[in-house]
């Protein structure tokens, strides 16, 4: 009897309270480690996320914008650039443009992509044959000797062009024309067929 006594009192068995205390206990510790857990992983979304916006800004593509624009050409520029950017990059709009075409056909926030082609639009100028003038050689417009409003007749060319025109006399060749600033080879492809130097 002494012996079973001894036995007994050597490896209790637990009651109610302690079985509730014991489950409390690993409830608490597991909602703690949960906690924890998802507290790490959080911490750790916004730095993967800024990595990878990082290393997309980083790539470089290429785009040609032409038109009535300071500086036309092909531009290197960021992956998420938008049309406005590229007006920039190239000087502004030039006189020539078209702003009422422009907001109406272009959108200025729009994202550029790889090889895109931007043509920012002319003003158009309606142009008036110059019957009987000195200055039109069979429809021909000399810029030698052409005066202001008849060298607004010609596609793109605007009054502040023509100014710069006829301070630029004289010209040898059609091609010399291309020295104007605010002429590019696109304007000159539009008008080369309507011009003379003689």
């Amino acid at each position: 009897m002494l012996l079973k006594f001894g036995m007994n009192n050597l490896n209790p068995e637990p009651n109610n309270t302690q079985k509730i205390i014991l489950f409390i206990c690993v409830s608490i510790f597991l909602y703690s480690l949960i906690a924890v857990i998802s507290s790490a992983k959080k911490s750790h979304q916004p730095l993967v996320t800024a990595a990878s916006n990082s290393a997309n800004e980083s790539i470089i593509l290429s785009a040609y914008i032409s038109g009535a624009i300071e500086n036309p050409g092909v531009y290197e520029i960021t992956q998420y650039s938008r049309v406005i950017d590229m007006v920039r990059a190239s000087g502004g709009f030039s006189e020539e443009a078209d702003f009422g075409a422009i907001h109406k056909t272009l959108n200025l926030s729009k994202r550029v992509f790889n090889e895109d082609h931007i043509f920012i639009p002319f003003e158009e100028v309606v142009k008036v044959e110059a019957v009987g003038s000195s200055n039109a050689v069979n429809n021909l417009i000399n810029i030698n000797t052409a005066t202001k409003s008849e060298l607004t007749t010609l596609v793109g060319i605007g009054p502040a062009t023509a100014e710069k025109i006829i301070s630029g006399r004289p010209y040898e060749s059609n091609e010399d024309i291309l020295n104007v600033s605010g002429i590019g080879q696109t304007t000159y492809e539009n008008i080369k067929g309507s011009i003379t130097t003689h």
